[in-house]
């Protein structure tokens, strides 16, 4: 009953976020996120992009965040409809496709880092600058950062790689790599 009402209270509000997301320029990138937000919502795959779209922007606030910071300048009149819920702090664009922030609670991305397609960062992670200010974290594709990860400084995270919860990361990692702990080690290297 209560996920019935609050289909019929924002269907209405998310009717410019649909129109916006059909004239987007990034309309490429949010369907990639989208896509891979069906592997966590299995009772979405079989289902369409528009219905998706709809549920995410209603049931997942991580993802409108996420999509957002993916409307670019448009995004200013969207959140007066449905506001961006501050769950997340999302400061760069340089998010590739396939983007999933799950329950981005207490979540920072800097926004000198970048981070390729089809990465999972879960909630309380910190992506950020080292001491010199400048260089922030440049993360590879098919990446999975655990809950309470932290990834400081001029670092660069491979592709494949999986962070451990709570680990903090000041190092390379290189491609196809499980790290954990405080003092990142690697338990895994194929």
């Amino acid at each position: 009953m209560k996920d019935t009402m609050k289909w019929l209270l924002y269907s209405p509000l998310i009717i410019l976020h649909i129109c916006c997301f059909y004239c987007s320029s990034n309309k490429m990138v949010i369907k990639a996120d989208i896509d891979r937000w069906k592997l966590f919502r299995p009772h979405l795959q079989e289902r369409s992009t528009l219905y998706a779209l709809m549920y995410l922007l209603i049931f997942q606030p991580s993802f409108r965040n996420q999509y957002y910071l993916r409307m670019g300048t448009v995004r200013v009149l969207l959140k007066l409809l449905l506001h961006e819920v501050p769950c997340s702090v999302l400061e760069t664009r340089n998010i590739g496709g396939g983007f999933v922030l799950m329950h981005g609670m207490g979540t920072s991305i800097n926004g000198l880092s970048r981070i390729g397609s089809n990465c999972t960062i879960y909630h309380n992670v910190l992506i950020g600058v080292g001491k010199d200010l400048h260089h922030a974290p440049i993360i590879g594709d098919d990446v999975t950062i655990g809950y309470g990860a932290i990834l400081l400084g001029d670092i660069r995270i491979g592709n494949r790689v999986r962070i451990g919860a709570g680990t903090v990361v000041t190092q390379d990692i290189p491609d196809d790599t499980t790290v954990v702990g405080q003092k990142p080690r690697m338990i895994c290297h194929t």
